[in-house]
């Protein structure tokens, strides 16, 4: 069960050293922001309470360096060390906390990747791409940032926790009274900030969800909105998603700046407090100067640290929401332990690799349903020997694409039997897929050059050219390359979308048999092509694939004919 400790305990080194670091930090600024008020002190009262900590301190009396002039020189240069070391130390404070806010992400990330793409078939469509898009790029970070709020929430309590401490050590009445408006400033902006930045939170994630999906389904559908004149109607719907997004982040930002009242509010109440103490006194102001001057000193310091807590606060609440969601997510993704069995290779393993044996492939009454209401396979059996070559057809919704899923190993849930050589293939998914090649009827194109989408390789060493020329034959892609502006290192684009659609399918089908495995299945893969050449194209794959078996779904009755079976589904 993973949780927020969970996440941060594996870092421990990490957040020791920057504990360790932290105090040090802290002490340091106390050291050098405390020290100009003793040095005050010093120089208008010997009776000031710093003198014998100084001297028993830095034994002064032994150096009888008590001269107004050596005091000085000592005082100055231990004032530049102080800020010096503290100037590092900051340093090196933020790049830890960001290097650990960077690591933290960068396993989230991580994860959630792993997690999605080691699931089944079903488990991930259902999930959504603009869901997964919006956790990677979005929820992940916010998480990371979460953490090192908390960081920083740490420092600038302990720094506010050693001044205050001081304070009470100095003048305990004032002290108290400012303690006591810190809480009550706290417990305020906690019950007025708590449940609204709560909801901006979630608000806030779902719009973005909303607005990754608007974005991507009109980017998908351009040609029908320039057709039918939709460039209104989307812009409306942009708009409204904007706009909350938009009036969220307003809010969010509104409420990180109210606390800066609050603040104000409590410095003149301490000032006016100060000066009502002082006021009434008959002894030399003179004497008063230290305390006053380390009040202000201070004052000046916390200042900043109570800004830093607000805005910390708010983001605290803020950041929650996507800290919970992804570990939601992550969880939701662990305890779907279905999801994995399908990577996990048992000893039948070998039975899996075919590339030397013959075999049979069977369904052995197969049933199968997406609802109760209806069966899409009932009792369904086949079999398939090596080297067949299998045409699906059918009517749309009869379960083509279904049975090549079931086949692949991408639909699990369903009764029945699909061995391999009497060996079930739920046994060991993973080796099964890698004897299968395939090309959907839609072919994604990555953003990169024509050769890499076709192969998936970098460097040239690595592609067996003489099986890539074979390819470019069999799909008659060389008119292609040649019109391309760089052959084929040109780059495609994203999704390809200066090629024709029949351009598409035939980078497709040279992916799937650059792949050159044991079995080819076809889903659709010719249908943006003629006739002619459609034909062309499957004679020349099913030529090339004489000895291996190849799956076929098509609408188009004319291609039986290069088949030596068939499956016929009814609706």
């Amino acid at each position: 069960m993973i949780s927020k400790l969970s996440l941060l305990l594996l870092y421990k080194k990490k957040l020791i050293f920057i504990s360790i670091l932290l105090i040090f930090l802290t002490l340091i600024d106390f050291v050098s922001i405390g020290s100009i008020p003793f040095m005050i002190g010093l120089m208008v009262d010997e009776n000031f309470i710093g003198t014998e900590i100084l001297i028993n301190l830095f034994d002064l009396d032994q150096f009888n360096i008590f001269q107004k002039k050596e005091y000085f020189i000592f005082f100055i240069l231990f004032i530049l060390l102080a800020f010096l070391l503290k100037f590092f130390l900051i340093i090196l404070f933020h790049y830890s906390n960001e290097k650990l806010q960077f690591e933290i992400k960068e396993n989230i990330l991580s994860k959630l990747f792993k997690l999605y793409f080691v699931q089944n078939y079903i488990s991930f469509s259902k999930r959504g791409s603009a869901k997964i898009i919006r956790n990677l790029s979005i929820e992940a970070s916010n998480s990371a940032i979460y953490f090192s709020n908390i960081i920083l929430l740490i420092k600038e309590l302990v720094i506010i926790f050693l001044f205050l401490s001081y304070l009470f050590y100095i003048n305990i009445k004032i002290s108290l009274i400012s303690f006591l408006i810190i809480v009550l400033i706290i417990f305020l902006l906690y019950f007025f900030f708590n449940r609204r930045v709560k909801l901006f939170g979630k608000s806030f994630v779902f719009a973005k969800e909303k607005l990754i999906n608007n974005v991507k389904d009109n980017y998908n559908s351009f040609k029908e909105i320039k057709i039918y004149d939709l460039e209104k109607v989307i812009l409306l719907d942009f708009k409204k998603i904007t706009k909350k997004i938009n009036k969220i982040a307003f809010k969010i930002n509104i409420y990180k700046n109210l606390p800066r009242a609050y603040l104000e509010l409590f410095i003149i109440f301490i000032i006016l407090v100060i000066f009502y103490q002082f006021s009434d006194t008959k002894e030399n102001f003179i004497s008063y100067i230290p305390t006053l001057s380390f009040l202000a000193m201070v004052v000046a310091r916390l200042i900043p640290s109570f800004s830093v807590i607000s805005s910390v606060f708010i983001n605290l609440k803020f950041y929650e929401q996507s800290l919970n969601h992804i570990i939601f997510e992550l969880n939701d993704l662990n305890e779907n332990k279905e999801s994995f069995s399908e990577t996990i290779d048992n000893k039948e393993s070998n039975n899996f690799i075919l590339d030397e044996i013959d075999y049979k492939i069977k369904f052995e009454n197969v049933n199968f349903s997406y609802s109760k209401d209806k069966n899409l396979f009932t009792n369904f059996n086949q079999l398939i020997v090596k080297g067949d070559k299998l045409l699906i057809s059918g009517l749309s919704g009869s379960g083509k694409t279904t049975l090549v899923n079931l086949f692949i190993g991408f639909i699990k849930n369903y009764d029945g039997k699909i061995t391999v050589n009497n060996k079930d293939i739920k046994n060991n998914i993973n080796v099964w897929r890698k004897n299968i090649s395939y090309c959907p009827q839609q072919t994604i194109l990555i953003d990169d050059t024509l050769i890499k989408n076709i192969t998936f390789e970098d460097q040239s060493e690595n592609i067996n050219h003489d099986l890539l020329n074979d390819v470019y034959e069999i799909v008659d892609i060389h008119s292609l390359i040649n019109d391309l502006p760089q052959g084929e290192q040109t780059i495609l684009g994203e999704f390809g979308h200066q090629l024709s659609g029949g351009q598409k399918q035939r980078i497709g089908i040279a992916r799937a048999l650059y792949k050159n495995r044991n079995i080819l299945i076809l889903d659709e893969a010719t249908n943006a092509l003629d006739e002619n050449n459609e034909k062309k194209i499957i004679n020349k794959v099913l030529s090339y694939y004489k000895k291996k078996t190849v799956i076929a779904i098509t609408h188009n009755v004319y291609l039986e004919k290069f088949f030596n079976k068939t499956i016929d589904l009814k609706t």
